[in-house]
């Protein structure tokens, strides 16, 4: 899903690039249509670059929960036991999907 508006978010942006092109090459010529554009996706960048970098602080300063891998172990165990035909099927179904060809 994040994949598809990623995607969608590309498109916009170049149709709107596209866009500014047709509207500032008939007033700046060529080089200033150019000029524009870059000064646009110059600025997108810089924006995406600040909100990374703002982001990547932010989870930076949240603490990562502790994992108990034995209790984690336990709880995995336990689970299958409980529903050993649900598991043994997702793993088969996990193997026809991601599984590699050989």
């Amino acid at each position: 899903m994040q994949l598809f508006a990623l995607l969608c978010v590309v498109t916009a942006l170049g149709c709107a690039l596209v866009a500014l092109w047709i509207y500032a090459l008939p007033m700046l010529g060529a080089a200033g249509a150019l000029l524009v554009n870059s000064a646009v996706l110059c600025a997108v960048g810089f924006a995406l670059f600040v909100f990374e970098q703002r982001t990547r602080e932010s989870r930076a300063r949240s603490p990562a929960p502790s994992v108990d891998a034995d209790a984690l172990l336990a709880e995995g165990s336990s689970f299958f036991a409980r529903h050993t035909a649900l598991t043994l099927v997702a793993a088969l179904l996990a193997e026809a999907f991601l599984g590699g060809e050989n």
